[in-house]
């Protein structure tokens, strides 16, 4: 799998290394994410990790130590702490782009970590925000 310069995960990509009710997207996670940390370019935010214990325990139904677990593997990424000037950047996306406030603080994260790419199923693959690309990495 070829990645490009540094890369945004969301939370869903995160959330299917852990599906097993989704085989082929869980497959297509765990390449993708393992590429990217051998070259030390993946990117997420706090959000991510909140969102992530989020889902994990209400969709998904993980307990409490593979939560933990996921965390502290988590944690040894690049993670980019959520900050006034950040919430800023992200109402100013989501009132131009019109995409949803939540996912506006992601790309904001993404582009304030200097990301070429945002991997996320839940955005529109193909569409470019302020020069970062979201790709759906499950198509």
């Amino acid at each position: 799998m070829k990645t490009v310069g540094r890369a945004f995960v969301d939370t869903n990509v995160l959330l299917y290394q852990h599906d097993r009710s989704e085989p082929q997207k869980r497959r297509a996670a765990m390449r993708l994410v393992r590429k990217l940390v051998e070259d030390d370019n993946l990117y997420i935010s706090a959000q991510v990790l909140n969102e992530f214990i989020s889902a994990g325990s209400k969709k998904l139904k993980l307990t409490k130590a593979e939560i933990v677990y996921a965390l502290e593997e988590m944690s040894k990424l690049n993670v980019l702490e959520i900050d006034a000037g950040l919430v800023k950047n992200a109402a100013g996306i989501h009132f131009t782009h019109r995409i949803s406030y939540y996912d506006s603080l992601i790309v904001a994260a993404a582009i304030k970590a200097g990301c070429d790419v945002l991997y996320s199923e839940d955005m529109n693959g193909g569409q470019t925000i302020d020069g970062l690309k979201v790709v759906n990495p499950f198509i």
